[in-house]
């Protein structure tokens, strides 16, 4: 039994849909990842921030706090950059997803544009079927 390629070519691009946004979602997943630890960097410093007036040994307390802070801002500027290189891969995810659903698209619309033409074909082949008959029941006088 011959298939058909172009419904072949077609599951080949629905495949390739479902395969980009899969990628997709992994990338908006990392990236989700990367913004809840810059979230959870912030909140660490500001409960530092917060905590550093409450405790009795002060300047002993602003010390450790100054190592951390800058710990913290070094993870921040590392998540940040990590972040926009995430985002670029999710925008080319996207545009991917996009090709992809484009070019599923395009074999679909081809496919129920032969469709159209083979029932167009088939109604051409019927009528001159009918018009034959037509003509063989007639005499060659032309009277009916």
């Amino acid at each position: 039994m011959a298939r058909d390629p172009l419904l072949m070519l077609s599951l080949v691009r629905l495949l390739a849909v479902e395969q980009a946004r899969h990628t997709l979602g992994i990338c908006l997943a990392a990236e989700a990842g990367v913004v809840d630890r810059i979230r959870d960097h912030a909140e660490a410093a500001r409960r530092d921030q917060e905590a550093c007036g409450t405790l009795p040994n002060f300047y002993q307390f602003l010390d450790m706090s100054a190592a951390r802070q800058g710990a913290i801002r070094a993870d921040r500027h590392a998540d940040e950059a990590i972040l926009v290189a995430l985002r670029t891969r999710s925008n080319e995810a996207r545009a991917a997803v996009v090709a992809a659903r484009t070019a599923a698209e395009a074999v679909r619309q081809l496919i129920g544009e032969r469709a159209t033409l083979a029932q167009t074909e088939a109604a051409k082949q019927e009528q001159h079927m009918l018009d034959d008959m037509t003509r063989r029941r007639r005499p060659a006088n032309g009277r009916p």
